[in-house]
């Protein structure tokens, strides 16, 4: 038998050219979902959201085993009816982790009550389509436009709103005392602590209270990360973050955006 080589040729598309835009595109709401561990298992008790005006928090009590998933369902479809209204139609909801953690929960609930057209890679959720009453809105993971953790990222981007800390390891949200001990808390050290036990001055540590404002702390410092580096990427390169879902999607943009203006420029000089 004979062999026959055949060379397979690929056929490849040309760059096109990115459209700019002529207006910022600010149709961003940030979000995030606080759990809890019962019996070795992430159960979510709160979901916090901000518009950058407006903080909306929603808590349960997770205490109950036989009500536990219609009380995350209830929770969960309270803030959805709060956002899909006219005001919010086609509005970007920036999680900050989505596609590893926070969305894996939301799919299961979001899947209850409206309708779920999620883009998946390699395991991952990179955004999800969801309609509801006839509107539109797109959840996104901001860590995989800025891959670094929510600190460092308002540090970088010297956001008035920092992320807080908040003892993680403590699963009674019925919990009302004394500040946690440090054998709560995540990766800080005992300075931080103290300072932070400081900032109590001796006075009562309510574990709902300081869910919630740690939740809407996060979500404001999201909100003031994005929005610079919305700006930022607008003002130098006339283009929009809520259009690209990854950093290499934005970065290939940015790329022909700038291939495009050397071209142009050239052509003008030899004009």
């Amino acid at each position: 038998m004979e062999l026959v080589l055949v060379k397979v040729i690929k056929k490849s598309k040309a760059i096109e050219k990115v459209k700019v835009n002529k207006k910022l595109d600010n149709k961003i709401i940030t979000m995030d979902l606080e759990t809890i561990l019962i019996d070795n298992i992430h159960v979510p008790y709160l979901l916090s959201w901000f518009d950058g005006n407006t903080s909306n928090s929603y808590i349960i009590n997770p205490s109950d085993p036989v009500t536990i998933e219609l009380e995350i369902l209830r929770m969960i479809n309270r803030a959805i009816t709060d956002i899909c209204i006219r005001k919010y139609n086609n509005y970007k909801i920036y999680f900050h982790n989505f596609s590893k953690f926070d969305g894996y929960f939301l799919v299961k609930y979001l899947a209850k009550i409206g309708i779920c057209d999620p883009i998946i890679h390699k395991g991952k959720i990179i955004s999800l389509n969801f309609s509801y009453n006839n509107y539109n809105i797109v959840f996104k993971d901001s860590y995989l436009l800025l891959p670094s953790s929510l600190r460092k990222l308002g540090k970088s981007f010297n956001v008035n709103s920092l992320k807080g800390i908040f003892p993680y390891g403590l699963s009674d949200i019925n919990y009302i005392g004394d500040v946690p001990d440090i054998k709560y808390f995540s990766k800080i050290n005992i300075d931080e602590y103290n300072k932070y036990k400081d900032s109590f001055n001796n006075n009562i540590w309510n574990f709902r209270k300081e869910a919630k404002k740690y939740c809407e702390l996060d979500c404001k410092s999201l909100f003031e990360i994005l929005s610079k580096f919305n700006s930022l990427i607008f003002n130098r390169f006339k283009l929009n973050i809520n259009k690209y879902p990854t950093l290499p999607s934005l970065s290939f943009a940015i790329f022909t955006f700038a291939r495009s203006f050397r071209k142009s420029k050239r052509k003008s000089i030899f004009k």
